[in-house]
């Protein structure tokens, strides 16, 4: 399936190994449920500063750079209408 086909007009992303990881989570508790994801197009290097040079993510920076991002996703309700809290 292409991509676009793949993503409804809401921005929900479909495909069968989306039901496939929903099937295998559905009691797992709502704490340990990923309730959005966020895509980002450029690579996190060292270079760029989001990485340390052991492949660490410098998530203060990430955090900056992704602002606006970060803030959307976290304003955005969640298939069961809850919001979420931020990053912790």
């Amino acid at each position: 399936m292409a991509t676009k086909t793949a993503v409804d007009a809401r921005g929900w992303f479909h495909t069968g190994d989306i039901a496939r990881i929903a099937a295998r989570l559905k009691d797992f508790p709502g704490y340990a449920k990923i309730p959005r994801v966020g895509v980002c197009e450029k690579p996190w290097t060292v270079e760029c500063g989001l990485m340390t040079p052991t492949w660490k993510v410098r998530r203060e920076k990430v955090l900056q750079t992704f602002e606006s991002a970060v803030a959307r996703l976290y304003a955005a309700p969640c298939r069961n209408g809850q919001r979420g809290t931020g990053p912790r």
